[in-house]
């Protein structure tokens, strides 16, 4: 289906429709992201998706669980495409259903198995939960790269790595989290792969040692102007245009 926003006529070169198609999906997508993130108390943050040439199924979401508590999400559906979309528009509907007392790890089990009993021909999602409350941040991770967190006392970076399957993909599956407790200044990253699988001309991968380098370099600044950089430094060492989507999701405590 295309948006009203971008009508196709039936005589359009197969070229034009397929843009109008892209087009299409890609406001689908951005629609779906928060408008603004909240005015928190104890933390800033931001998130920014960076769009490809290609539409993809990153995602991210925010939303405010009372006293303060936030609920924090970024994910990256399987393939391209309004396929893509349709995933990311599924895990949106579900963040907007788990409860201020429900578990992460629960959440993600429960989001696994609506999506399995979906069928989606092989579809899955790659969707890492965050819950802030009070200085201490729990994740749970089900496929997603790792939360990288700088500690602004002593400067060095830590890597939050939790092995989760994608959601849809296997039933039952144990998913693990973690309680990350954080000090003033210290900052969360997290991010889809768009960004550690982007590949310069000589064929090298970014990685994540590099993108934790960059992130350390700048981990100082806030949140947006942070993703702003580690953008810029991603698309000078790459040297030419991403080919998938990039998603940030920074945290930094007051």
């Amino acid at each position: 289906m295309v948006s009203a926003a971008y009508p196709q006529h039936p005589d359009a070169p197969t070229a034009v429709r397929q843009e109008q198609e892209i087009q299409s999906v890609r406001a689908l997508q951005q629609c779906m992201l928060p408008d603004v993130m909240p005015n928190h108390p104890q933390v800033e943050l931001d998130a920014v998706l960076y769009a490809a040439t290609e539409v993809g199924g990153d995602y991210y979401d925010v939303r405010p669980e009372g006293d303060d508590r936030l609920l924090l999400a970024i994910g990256d559906a399987t393939g391209h495409g309004l396929p893509a979309s349709m995933m990311a528009t599924a895990a949106k509907t579900l963040f907007q259903t788990v409860a201020p007392e429900e578990p992460l790890t629960d959440a993600l089990s429960r989001f696994s198995g609506t999506i399995r009993r979906m069928n989606l021909c092989g579809l899955y999602m790659s969707l890492s939960l965050l819950r802030y409350n009070a200085r201490t941040l729990q994740i749970a991770t089900a496929g997603m790269p790792p939360a990288l967190v700088y500690r602004a006392g002593s400067g060095h970076v830590e890597f939050v790595v939790l092995k989760g399957l994608p959601l849809g993909s296997i039933h039952d599956f144990a998913y693990a989290e973690q309680t990350v407790e954080l000090a003033p200044n210290d900052q969360v990253l997290l991010m889809s792969d768009g960004l550690s699988e982007r590949f310069n001309d000589a064929g090298d991968m970014l990685g994540y040692r590099r993108i934790a380098d960059f992130f350390a370099s700048v981990a100082p600044l806030p949140p947006h102007a942070l993703i702003e950089q580690l953008k810029s430094r991603s698309d000078l060492w790459a040297g030419r245009p991403a080919t998938d989507d990039m998603t940030f999701l920074a945290l930094r405590q007051k």
